[in-house]
Order: structure tokens, then sequence, then C-alpha cells
């Protein structure tokens, strides 16, 4: 009698049955790293989406919210606009102040500032070493002269119509 061994599951030979066992443990491994890597490239791919998707509706959103502030931010200026369209005197004294800070700003003095109807005149001393950039930064149609006895730059814009206080500082 000779033994007779089925082949379907296990090799004929033992060492031929331990091949086969790792070969086939292998190729399970195989199957499921390449199972995990598809289900994390799934997974992967869901996310990408679902964040491109809320990347979408926040930009949306951030669009929509800029278009609010630009609208609001208009809608101000607007307003503020129209007060100050509304309110001449408002406009006369903004540019008064600017015109003192701008004296003020390189060690000058405003002499005198009139207002006639929409006609401006005003007179500012500045120190000897004003430049002509400095004296740009009064603005067009003024005229500078040297007074050489004080060592000062008188700028002036418009002519007085009123008789003016000389009120001019002394220069030690």
């Amino acid at each position: 009698d000779v033994p007779t061994y089925s082949a379907t599951d296990t090799a004929a030979l033992p060492w031929e049955g331990y091949n086969l066992g790792m070969l086939n443990r292998a190729v399970k491994m195989a199957r499921t790293a390449i199972m995990l890597g598809s289900v994390f490239t799934l997974v992967a791919a869901l996310a990408w989406l679902a964040i491109a998707s809320i990347g979408e509706d926040v930009d949306a959103e951030a669009q929509s919210i800029k278009r609010e502030t630009e609208s609001s931010v208009t809608s101000a200026a607007k307003q503020i606009n129209d007060f100050y369209s509304k309110q001449p005197v408002i406009e006369d004294l903004r540019q008064l102040q600017a015109l003192i800070s701008t004296a003020i700003e390189y060690d000058g003095f405003v002499n005198y500032y009139e207002m006639s109807g929409k006609k401006v005149a005003w007179e500012v001393e500045l120190p000897g070493w004003a430049t002509s950039d400095i004296i740009e930064k009064f603005g067009r149609g003024t005229t500078p002269d040297k007074d050489e006895e004080r060592n000062l730059i008188v700028v002036r814009k418009g002519e007085p119509e009123k008789i003016r206080l000389d009120n001019r500082r002394r220069r030690r």
C-alpha cells in the first residue's frame, strides 16, 4: 500500500507546503496593503473634495463680505462728502488747519489768513533754510519771497482785501 495525498490545498512534499504557505501569506499581505492603500487614497480624495468645497464656500463668503464692506465704505465716504459739501465752513477750517500744520512742521509761522467769499489769502514765514520742496507743500499759486533782513522766506497766496494786522514774530 502506497499512501496518497491530496494536492489541492497543500503540496505533495513537506518543503513545498512550507514555500507555498509563505507565498500565500505574502499574497495576503500584498492584498491587504493594496486594500489599505486604496481605502486611504479614497478617504484622502474625499477629504480633499470636502476641503475644496468648504474653501469655495469660504471664498464666496469672503467675497460677499468684501463687497458689503466696500459698499459700506463707499456709502460712508459719500455721506461724509455730502456733509462737508453742505458745511463749507468745515472745509475752510480743514484748509486752515492744514496750512498751520505745514507751517509748524517746518518751524514756520502764519502771519494772517483771510477769506472773502471763495477767495483765500494768507502769509506764512519760514526759516531761511526752507527748500523749494517745502514751499511746494503749501500748494499752487503761492509766491515765495526772501526776507534777507530777518533771514526768512515769506510764502504768500492771494492778496488780502482787508487791512491785516502785523503780527509777525520777531526772530532772535
